[in-house]
C-alpha cells in the first residue's frame, strides 16, 4: 500500500516517504505516539549505535512524520487512503468471492477529541451514548462476502465535506449523510471498479437525504431507524411478529429539492429474538410484507441477513485497535492516523482469510481466527525485520 501514499516533500529529503510510512506502520501496530515511536523505531534502525553518528542513522523522528503529514490537505489525504484501500482488495480479489453487484455495509466511526474546541471546525458533537462529548467522525464502507469483508473507501465528515452545500436548500450548510453516501458509492465505483446493488448503513444514516440518494441510483437498502415519535408509535403498535408498514413518509433536506422534501420507505419492525432482546425497527425498499405467515418468515430473513453480514456497527471498533496514540489537534495528523489504521484493518482482515482458507475453512464468522493483538504481533516482527 505504500505506493498509494506521496507526501509532497521537496527533493533530497534525509528520509524518503518509505521511511515514514514505515515508522507509521510502527505506531499503528504498537498503539504508541509519534516521538515514543519513533525511539523505538530508532533502536531498530541503528541498535548499536557511536557517540559519533549523524542524527539520520536514528531514522526519521516523530516530529518528522507530523511536519510531513500537517502539509497535507484533509482531501488529499482521502484520496491516499483511498488509493491505498484499492491496492488491498486488488490482492484480496483472486481468493474472496464476492456477489456481483456487491452489497456495500457504510458505517460512521467516531473518534474521541478532548481538549478546546475553538476554531476547530472539524470536531463534533458526540452521540449520546458516548463516555466523551466531542469526536471526529469518519465514515466508512465495507465490501460484504459470503466470508469476509474489507474496507473499500473512506472520507472524513465535517462541515460541508463531501457534498455540494450550495445544492442543499436552508442556511445550514453542514454536512449532509446523503452527500456522505453519495461519495462512498462512487469511491467504490469509479475506482475500486465495483458495482454497487445494495447498501447497509448504519443508524447515522436515517435521513431524508440518504433515502433519496439510495433511491436515485436504484440501490436496494436496510438501515436501523431512529426511534423518532413516528417510529415509536409503530412500534407501540406491533404485536408479537414481524410487522410490516408500506409507503412511510419522511421530511428532511434533500439535494437539489426543498427543507422538506418529502420520501417514502418501508418500515420492518422485527420482535425480540435470541440476537437482541428489543424490537428493532428498520428502513429498506427490499420486497417485504407482514400479509402471512410465509411473508413474515421471509421479511424477518431479508433483514436478519442483512445485518448478520453486515455486522458493521462492533467490527468497526477494532480499526482504532490499529491506531497511534496522539494527542495532536491537528486534523490533518488525526485522518491520517485513522486512515493508516483502516489501511491495516484491512489487512489484518486479508490474513485472517487467507489463513481460513489454508484451513480450508471458509465460512462467515462474526469472530476472526486470527485476533488483532496476534496480528499486531506478527506485523510487528516482519516490519522489524525490515528494518
Amino acid at each position: 500500500m505504500f505506493p498509494a501514499f506521496d507526501f509532497d516533500r521537496p527533493s533530497g529529503s534525509i528520509y524518503d516517504d518509505e521511511e515514514l510510512l514505515r515508522l507509521e506502520t510502527l505506531l499503528g501496530v504498537t498503539g504508541t505516539a509519534a516521538n515514543g515511536g519513533a525511539e523505538t523505531y530508532g533502536d531498530h534502525v541503528n541498535p548499536d549505535p557511536d557517540l559519533g553518528d549523524p542524527f539520520f542513522k536514528d531514522g526519521p523522528t516523530g516530529e518528522t512524520l507530523l511536519t510531513a503529514i500537517k502539509c497535507l490537505e484533509p482531501s488529499e489525504i482521502a484520496e491516499m487512503v483511498n488509493r491505498g484501500l484499492t491496492r488491498v482488495l486488488t490482492r484480496a480479489k483472486p481468493s474472496v468471492e464476492f456477489e456481483r453487484p456487491i452489497m456495500l455495509a457504510i458505517d460512521m466511526t467516531y473518534v474521541a477529541y478532548s481538549g478546546e474546541r475553538e476554531e476547530l471546525v472539524r470536531v463534533q458533537g458526540a452521540p449520546e451514548d458516548k463516555e466523551y462529548d466531542w469526536c471526529h467522525k469518519f465514515a466508512t464502507a465495507n465490501v460484504v462476502g459470503d466470508n469476509v469483508q474489507f474496507a473499500v473507501a473512506m472520507v472524513p465528515v465535517g462541515n460541508a465535506d463531501n457534498h455540494d452545500p450550495e445544492a442543499y436548500p436552508g442556511e445550514d450548510k453542514s454536512h449532509r449523510a446523503g452527500g456522505i453516501v453519495r461519495r462512498l458509492v462512487d469511491i467504490v465505483e469509479n475506482r475500486a471498479r465495483l458495482s454497487v446493488r445494495r447498501v447497509y448503513a448504519d443508524r447515522w444514516f436515517h435521513a431524508t437525504d440518504v433515502v433519496a440518494a439510495l433511491e436515485e441510483r436504484n440501490l436496494f437498502y436496510v438501515i436501523p431507524a431512529k426511534r423518532d415519535d413516528r417510529v415509536k408509535r409503530f412500534i407501540a403498535q406491533m404485536d408479537d411478529d414481524v410487522a410490516v408498514k408500506d409507503e412511510h413518509a419522511m421530511y428532511g433536506p434533500v439535494k437539489n429539492g426543498v427543507t422538506n422534501s418529502r420520501a417514502e420507505t418501508t418500515l420492518v419492525g422485527l420482535p425480540p429474538d435470541e440476537d437482541y432482546d428489543g424490537r428493532q425497527v428498520f428502513l429498506t425498499n427490499l420486497a417485504v410484507n407482514d400479509e402471512i405467515g410465509l411473508d413474515r418468515r421471509q421479511t424477518r430473513k431479508k433483514i436478519k441477513r442483512y445485518t448478520r453480514r453486515g455486522g458493521i456497527e462492533n467490527a468497526y471498533s477494532s480499526i482504532k485497535k490499529f491506531a497511534p496514540w496522539t494527542t495532536s489537534r491537528n486534523f490533518s495528523v488525526r485522518l491520517f492516523h485513522f486512515g493508516f489504521a483502516v489501511l491495516l484493518y484491512d489487512m489484518w482482515l486479508l490474513v485472517d482469510f487467507l489463513v481460513q482458507t489454508l484451513l480450508d475453512i471458509v465460512e462467515f464468522r462474526t469472530k476472526p481466527r486470527v485476533t488483532a493483538p496476534r496480528f499486531r504481533g506478527f506485523l510487528t516482527r516482519r516490519l522489524i525485520e525490515l528494518l
